[in-house]
């Protein structure tokens, strides 16, 4: 092979190494900003639930007896509120463990400055309930329960979780 030969060669693979790498790099810009646009959350608030929390854009979101579905990809978080005789998450669970003949493992306790969260698994003969996610946030004696059966909403159900705020005194019930 002459020089000249390995001279073109040469600017041969590099123009072949520099295509592909902005052509990776390009993708990975799409990429990025495609994810981006999906992962974008608005708030939403209850007066029902007395909440305000973020959820994903793309959701649909309906309230029922109390109760908030939020459907993404044709799979559901659900958020109820109950009362509690108790101001905290480790006696409301010993009870609820107690009155339902199930064992609940407390998987993490999720730092936040106003609120009690924790992270739960509910131990049970059902194979459904060993699959569900389920955080439960104590505000008084007012209990929030965050859950979904589909593992691909657990990153989204943290992220609603995380964005909870109580909002006091609201006197309708209309999801805005």
């Amino acid at each position: 092979m002459s020089k000249k030969d390995k001279i073109l060669t040469n600017y041969l693979k590099l123009a072949l190494f520099s295509f592909v790498s902005i052509m990776v790099i390009f993708l990975l810009i799409i990429a990025n900003g495609f994810s981006k646009s999906m992962n974008t959350y608005v708030p939403i608030t209850s007066e029902t639930l007395d909440m305000k929390i973020l959820v994903p854009e793309k959701s649909t979101v309906t309230e029922r007896l109390g109760t908030i579905k939020i459907a993404i990809d044709n799979k559901e978080i659900s958020i109820d509120r109950y009362g509690s005789f108790f101001n905290n998450l480790d006696d409301h669970i010993k009870d609820l463990s107690k009155k339902n003949n199930v064992e609940i493992e407390i998987l993490e306790k999720i730092p936040s400055e106003r609120y009690q969260i924790y992270k739960l698994k509910f131990n049970t003969d059902n194979e459904t309930t060993y699959l569900k996610t389920n955080y439960l946030l104590l505000f008084g004696y007012s209990i929030y329960s965050f859950s979904t059966n589909s593992e691909k909403l657990f990153p989204e159900l943290e992220k609603i979780v995380k964005s909870f705020e109580y909002l006091p005194g609201n006197p309708s019930s209309a999801i805005k």
